[in-house]
């Protein structure tokens, strides 16, 4: 096999990539992995796919979070339950029933203390848009008993299905999340899919 470097220029964050070949039976290599490197610790480095599946918007990234929970104050929907909204999967979702009237408070424990630089929100995959975010206050909490309003009457219209980053104005460190949904789409409250984001220097530190 036969590795090769190459450096980025200074305006990109990542120090290069590696490219890692294998020798064919004709003389030919093959690409076999494309992985990204930092100088730090040893120029650390990472599988280029799962870089490239976990990034949004302005370069921000997914965090895992295996001992996150999700909880809604009122009855939910059929079987769609909260903690459908992070179980990695657009098919599922949750909806608040629909005789529930706004504010609608879906609240995430994600099981530890992050600092977090926004969220990435998927709407249920409804084409009528029922209970797509219109509305919403975020509130946020080191305790889940102090709460501080992070975001006012903020929007995800136009309506669209695809997965939408949501950046803060700046960091954010706290364990719990609040989603003060205000108004959506037919009087309802849905999601399919809520992650939370970090920035890239978090990101390779983390991994």
């Amino acid at each position: 096999s036969q590795t090769i470097e190459n450096k980025f220029n200074a305006a990109v964050k990542a120090e290069g990539v590696r490219l890692i070949y294998i020798d064919a039976l004709d003389g030919h290599g093959t690409l076999a992995e494309i992985e990204i490197m930092k100088p730090e610790d040893g120029m650390k480095s990472e599988p280029f796919d799962d870089f490239l599946r976990t990034m949004g918007e302005k370069g921000h990234y997914v965090i895992p979070m295996d001992g996150a929970t999700a909880s809604y104050d009122g009855i939910n929907w059929s079987r769609t339950v909260p903690q459908n909204v992070l179980d990695g999967s657009i098919s599922t979702s949750w909806q608040a029933d629909t005789t529930m009237r706004p504010p609608y408070n879906l609240t995430i424990d994600m099981g530890d203390t992050y600092t977090i630089n926004g969220f990435r929100y998927t709407a249920r995959q409804t084409k009528w848009f029922d209970g797509y975010w219109e509305k919403f206050n975020i509130w946020v909490s080191s305790s889940g008993d102090d709460w501080k309003m992070l975001c006012e009457n903020k929007t995800f219209l136009p309506r669209t299905l695809a997965a939408q980053d949501f950046l803060f104005d700046g960091e954010i460190t706290a364990r719990f999340i609040r989603f003060e949904i205000l108004s959506g789409t037919g009087g309802l409250a849905s999601c399919a899919e809520i992650e939370f984001l970090e920035d890239f220097d978090s990101y390779m530190e983390r991994r």
